[in-house]
């Protein structure tokens, strides 16, 4: 495996960090959605012998104190943690009760995930137990499913669970829609999140994550209200473009071209700092043929324009410096003394002259 480790995570414009993501899911984003104790028919549960009364009366006892003072007592932190999963394993109808457990389950893992994670372990040997958020992912409301994939995810990254059935659930919600739906924009929430694992990454490579992601963008257009959405996926594209397994997707799939035209004409600043860090991963190593195809669909006249304006972002005038140094290294190249690496040069440098002509004056 040779994915590079996540950091130097392109920060997002005037988003604040969180426990979750940063300037990616901030739990504000649906915190108008909150059911209380009080609004689950707990007796009809009960009832169905979903939970006992007992499990009931340690819910509304702790709903009622901080989380962090519950996690405190590290045993009475693990049998709360252990109803909510029963919760979503065994009551299937009733949407609030979902919704109910898997926003106490974010608000656990949202600050000091690594050790609270531990707490969804049946025991330190065994796997995670996905099939609960699963179930809740599959069937349940539009909210409860959001917020349950985008904890699963955050339990797989903590934990290094197996990330291949939640990368499969994420890549057929992008088959399916324009990005407007809010099964397609949760699901790309929750890949924000599980692409900090690398082998979520090569997963998701494997699935034509890639593709789905360059599609999606090129349905937005230049339609300004997506912006926070663009910005997602572009962070996607970029968390991808640290894996090396995945590279050759962005130019099979068209997203070189994709990512240059965000550079060149989105209005949110976020948005051009995340597309310019992915081409600049996908320029590093071997990439004589990734450099080429940014030259040919027009970054270098993006980049002299970029360079006299004023950036808050100082990572963007960096990146803009480093990409714009594309073309003079195809160039050199032509040189080479080794011939396989010439006949290559000499292939980009034709590409380019068809494509932009301009750029090899």
């Amino acid at each position: 495996m040779t994915s590079a480790p996540a950091q130097g995570m392109p920060a997002a414009e005037g988003v604040t960090e969180s426990g979750l993501v940063g300037g990616i899911f901030s739990k504000a984003q649906h915190d108008g959605i909150r059911v209380k104790f009080s609004d689950v028919d707990w007796a009809t549960i009960v009832r169905a012998g979903n939970v006992s009364q007992t499990e009931v009366e340690q819910l509304r006892a702790n709903d009622e104190s901080a989380v962090e003072f519950l996690m405190h007592d590290e045993a009475a932190a693990k049998k709360y943690v252990s109803t909510l999963v029963k919760i979503m394993k065994t009551t299937t109808s009733d949407a609030r009760a979902q919704y109910f457990a898997v926003s106490r389950c974010e608000d656990i893992v949202a600050d000091d995930g690594k050790v609270r994670s531990q707490l969804f372990l049946t025991s330190p040997k065994q796997p995670l137990d996905q099939a609960p958020f699963l179930r809740v992912i599959d069937s349940g409301d539009a909210a409860a499913q959001q917020v349950a994939s985008i904890v699963l995810a955050l339990l797989i990254v903590n934990l290094d669970a197996d990330s291949e059935p939640l990368t499969a659930w994420i890549c057929k919600q992008l088959s399916m829609g324009r990005g407007r739906g809010q099964s397609v924009r949760g699901a790309v929430q929750a890949l924000c999140v599980l692409l900090r694992n690398d082998t979520a990454r090569i997963s998701f490579g494997r699935h034509g994550g890639v593709a789905y992601l360059t599609k999606i963008i090129r349905m937005q257009g230049g339609d300004s209200s997506m912006a926070q959405l663009m910005y997602e996926l572009c962070f996607c594209l970029w968390s991808v473009s640290l894996c090396d397994e995945v590279k050759q997707d962005f130019m099979s799939c068209g997203a070189i071209p994709i990512l240059a035209q965000q550079v060149a004409a989105a209005t949110s600043e976020k948005v051009i700092r995340v597309s310019l860090a992915a081409l600049k991963h996908l320029t590093e190593g071997e990439a004589m043929s990734f450099n080429a195809e940014m030259i040919a669909c027009g970054l270098p006249k993006t980049l002299r324009n970029m360079k006299t304006r004023q950036w808050a972002d100082p990572d963007i005038k960096e990146d803009v410096d480093t990409l714009d140094t594309a073309k003079e290294r195809v160039m050199l190249l032509v040189d080479s003394e080794h011939k396989d690496v010439q006949r290559h040069a000499l292939q980009c440098v034709s590409k380019i002259m068809v494509n932009k002509w301009e750029f090899i004056r």
